[in-house]
């Protein structure tokens, strides 16, 4: 078996907590080593059995970490991108992936640059319920859809 992915998550607030959960106790390939962020980053390492990182930059110089999980607030993620991928680590960035097209132009590229993986993640495509309604609307039992209202 392959070695398990190691992973650092920036951020401890909602969906730091999500992928931290992810990451610790459902997916067999993946390693929680660290977690950085605001006031809840000791505490979420610590649930998770994971060591807390003061910042960024000392959870991107750790050797032991593979890849990072962006959980941050959006306008934060062109900086934290950049800066993973010059640290030669690989990211998973929650959406939106920036806060615009010249942002994101800029993510890419530092990726590109250091010849890591950048991808966006949209956790609600797994949904239950927006999985059901795909396939509503695939079988055709909602019609033409013209707006959409998610809550």
């Amino acid at each position: 078996m392959t070695a398990p992915v190691r992973i650092g998550i920036v951020g401890s607030g909602d969906m730091g907590g999500v992928y931290a959960e992810a990451t610790a106790r459902h997916v067999e390939r993946a390693r929680l080593v660290a977690v950085t962020g605001c006031r809840g980053a000791a505490g979420l390492a610590a649930d998770y059995g994971a060591d807390h990182s003061a910042d960024l930059d000392a959870l991107l110089a750790r050797p032991d970490i593979d890849a990072v999980i962006i959980a941050t607030p959006h306008a934060a993620h062109r900086d934290q991108v950049i800066a993973a991928a010059r640290a030669g680590k690989h990211i998973l960035v929650e959406k939106p992936m920036a806060l615009n097209t010249a942002e994101c132009d800029a993510m890419i590229a530092a990726a590109t640059a250091a010849g890591v993986d950048l991808s966006v993640i949209l956790t609600m495509r797994f949904d239950t319920n927006m999985r059901a309604a795909r396939a509503r609307l695939e079988a055709g039992e909602i019609g033409e859809v013209r707006m959409l209202r998610v809550s």
